[in-house]
């Protein structure tokens, strides 16, 4: 199986009303794991994400994500946070992703704040009722792979 390729320059001015499909609650239930995502429509050309962890009832990790344009370019950045909301990466380091490819309803990501952690990531909304999410590593294998079901 090849691995797959992706491009590694940013895409310029993409409007954010090209990413609307990624907006809702998506959630993903698996014997004692919820996983939750929502997505909000664009406000002041931005868009804001959620996402929580949970097993047994425990929250393990969530993340507060914004998708904004940053003069020609489109960037998702995000931040984790642990049970306690206490932030993993520093004040103002936050992880940041440029979009790179957009074939909607799919777009892919490339890390670009750590040159020793680079990599990938892609959402694709499946037929309308599936969020995919998709996690590369540098090398383009897969991470981590999540199939959220629209909630709601």
């Amino acid at each position: 199986m090849s691995m797959p390729t992706f491009p590694t320059e940013g895409l310029n001015n993409v409007p954010l009303k090209d990413l609307v499909w990624l907006i809702g609650n998506w959630r993903l239930h698996k014997e004692s794991e919820v996983l939750d995502e929502q997505w909000m429509d664009s406000q002041e050309n931005m868009m804001l994400g959620m996402f929580r962890w949970m097993k047994n009832g425990a929250t393990l990790v969530t993340e507060l994500m914004q998708i904004h344009q940053v003069d020609s370019k489109t960037l998702l950045q995000l931040r984790h946070f642990d049970k306690t909301f206490t932030p993993w990466e520093e004040k103002d380091k936050p992880l940041k992703y440029l979009l790179v490819q957009l074939n909607s309803p799919k777009a892919v990501f490339k890390r670009i704040d750590h040159k020793e952690q680079k990599g990938w990531f892609a959402y694709e909304l499946i037929e309308s009722h599936t969020l995919r999410f998709t996690d590369y590593d540098k090398e383009g294998t897969i991470h981590l792979e999540i199939n959220f079901l629209r909630n709601g």
